[in-house]
């Protein structure tokens, strides 16, 4: 009698464990399959984000698009291509100024008595369709934080796209370069900002810009315009 009841309570034992293992993989697929509807879900809500975002990268509302863009996080697909547009965004070479204006910083190379094609960091900017700000950072690679290029105080000869701008003036004399140039740099308006505003429109994917002072100083570098055009019109 008494193997008889060991054998009872070692099957009653056996299929309440079985029992809980069945239930207990019910709840598992229970809970796959409710994180499996979520994903799906998510998946429908990132590629409603995702349109939204690209509505917004092509009427370069950027800042918009970044935000809209980082919101996607759940869907590979979508994540990828939103951190692509992303990266492209703020990789792009011209960009809106906080303030206004439109602005690229790029590397060229300078020669003078002392040295010859030394690194050159420039930033350029344009206010207003008709006045450009050039800064010219000597023997940099990027901007230096400790030193300013200064107003031209040679004549002053710019030369852009396979035309010389002006040639041999005087900053202050000259009806398109302003005399209350930037603390630190050059600054060109008027009628001679335009003209350069052009002859960039017109470059195909790059201008090439030499700028030279007094007697044996040269400034030279190429502007990426590709979107210039594009990105001057919003403005």
């Amino acid at each position: 009698m008494k193997i008889n009841y060991i054998f009872i309570i070692l099957f009653l034992s056996t299929i309440l464990l079985s029992c809980e293992n069945k239930k207990e993989k019910e709840q598992k697929l229970k809970r796959e399959k409710e994180i499996a509807i979520k994903k799906q879900i998510s998946k429908t809500k990132d590629s409603l984000k995702y349109e939204e975002a690209l509505t917004s990268y092509e009427k370069k509302e950027w800042n918009k698009a970044i935000e809209q863009f980082s919101e996607i996080e759940v869907s590979y697909f979508y994540g990828k291509k939103s951190k692509d547009y992303i990266k492209e965004i703020e990789n792009r070479p011209w960009k809106n100024k906080f303030g206004g204006g439109l602005t690229t910083s790029l590397k060229g190379e300078f020669s003078n008595s002392a040295t010859k094609d030394s690194p050159l960091w420039v930033e350029m900017t344009i206010y207003n369709h008709n006045q450009i700000w050039l800064d010219l950072y000597e023997y940099s690679s990027s901007k230096p934080s400790d030193k300013t290029s200064e107003k031209p105080s040679y004549n002053f000869s710019l030369y852009v796209d396979g035309e010389y701008l002006c040639r041999n003036v005087r900053p202050k004399n000259y009806y398109g370069i302003d005399e209350a140039s930037h603390s630190e740099g050059i600054v060109i308006s008027g009628k001679l900002a335009k003209r350069m505003i052009e002859r960039i429109k017109k470059a195909k994917n790059s201008c090439y810009i030499s700028i030279n002072m007094g007697s044996s100083s040269t400034y030279n570098f190429s502007v990426d315009t590709k979107t210039f055009e594009d990105e001057f019109n919003s403005l």
